[in-house]
């Protein structure tokens, strides 16, 4: 198989169906909680407690001082909202066409396996496409495109929600 020829389709396919669109990235936002501080200053209550019970009016009164405090801090991590962990989608400011112009095949290759287009091929067996020759990958609905040239036969696929996350960014959508 010609690796010319396929580099070809790739860029012919990739610019057609979203080289228009602005890439995405995918950025990880860390969700917060503070179930760990709010269950050690629990376990941290309890023990003061236990230890206190049965003490002289003296010692309860150290005690009590610490039983405060320990009351309020699990108010106030109680209090505390928490947000799961969550990926949201950026804009880059540039187009599939933009970045894939700009780069060198290296660069090509890390935006088709950042943004998880895939293209299978094959030799063709004829002018025809055979539609059962390739199996759909889990992620994905179906090809965009089939077809052959040059005597390779290919299927183009885009991630399931590819161009509906770009379409909502475009739109002012919140992307999570």
């Amino acid at each position: 198989m010609n690796a010319k020829i396929l580099t070809q389709i790739t860029e012919e396919q990739l610019l057609s169906h979203i080289g228009d669109l602005e890439v995405l990235e995918e950025v990880f936002i860390p969700g917060e909680s503070h179930k760990e501080e709010l269950q050690e200053a629990q376990d941290g209550l309890v023990d003061l407690l236990e230890r206190s019970a049965g003490k002289s009016e003296a010692v309860k009164a150290i005690y009590d001082s610490q039983i405060a405090s320990l009351e309020a801090l699990i108010d106030q991590l109680s209090a505390l909202p928490e947000t799961p962990s969550r990926t949201e989608y950026r804009g880059t400011g540039s187009t599939y066409r933009e970045i894939w112009e700009a780069s060198d095949a290296q660069g090509r290759r890390r935006l088709l396996l950042d943004s998880g287009v895939r293209i299978e091929a094959a030799v063709a067996d004829g002018p025809w496409v055979s539609v059962g020759r390739f199996e759909r990958p889990e992620r994905y609905d179906e090809a965009v495109s089939l077809g052959v040239s040059d005597n390779i036969q290919y299927a183009f696929y885009l991630p399931k929600n590819l161009i509906e996350r770009t379409t909502r960014l475009s739109r002012g959508s919140q992307l999570s």
